[in-house]
């Protein structure tokens, strides 16, 4: 063949090489878009509930938001407190969630780096510890007991079948059903 010239890869670049590198910078790049990755934890906007005393539909978010910074609550004509139950921003600083998070994270990061799991499964694992961490909180938090009218109210609505129901924070389990996470990864493409 005239004017061809041969030109062999192996003399300038060597394959295994630039292999692992293009692994290794794919894996960062990866590690980089979980670590900016958004992950959204709380209560769906349209999520309701119907409350049991007076048969009106609820804010799945705003009856949390009541609950976790405390209110205050018509009673006979007079404005009651409701105690603040902080089972959400509690919930993501106990330092028994915080460790566990911790450890989750750099053992996610690991398999990333490792190209085990992607950026997007490694944020949703994220995202479901961090829905079980709110959720152990509501069932175990230190809180303050339901006054001795609100337990009644619960146990004959419940006819005694369930024992929980007169836990704090716990009645139709409509709350805790519907705490959940969002994914965004809008803001993570590094070169995609």
């Amino acid at each position: 063949m005239a004017g061809i010239v041969k030109f062999v890869l192996t003399t300038n670049i060597n394959p295994i090489k630039a292999a692992k590198k293009f692994r290794r910078d794919k894996r960062v790049s990866e590690l980089e878009r979980l670590a900016n990755a958004e992950i959204l934890v709380g209560f769906p906007q349209g999520a309701t509930n119907t409350d049991p005393d007076t048969g009106e539909t609820v804010s799945v978010a705003e009856y949390a938001r009541k609950n976790n910074y405390g209110t205050m609550v018509k009673f006979h004509g007079k404005d009651v407190p409701v105690p603040a139950r902080p089972f959400f921003t509690e919930g993501f600083y106990f330092d028994k969630y915080q460790e566990k998070r911790i450890q989750l994270a750099k053992n996610i990061a690991r398999q990333v780096v490792q190209g085990k799991i992607s950026a997007e499964q490694g944020a949703g694992l994220i995202g479901v510890q961090a829905v079980n961490d709110v959720r152990d909180s509501i069932q175990t938090g230190p809180w303050v007991e339901n006054s001795p009218y609100t337990k009644a109210k619960k146990l004959k609505r419940s006819r005694g079948r369930k024992a929980g129901s007169v836990k704090p924070l716990i009645d139709t389990g409509t709350m805790i059903g519907a705490v959940t996470y969002i994914v965004n990864m809008e803001n993570t493409d590094s070169g995609k």
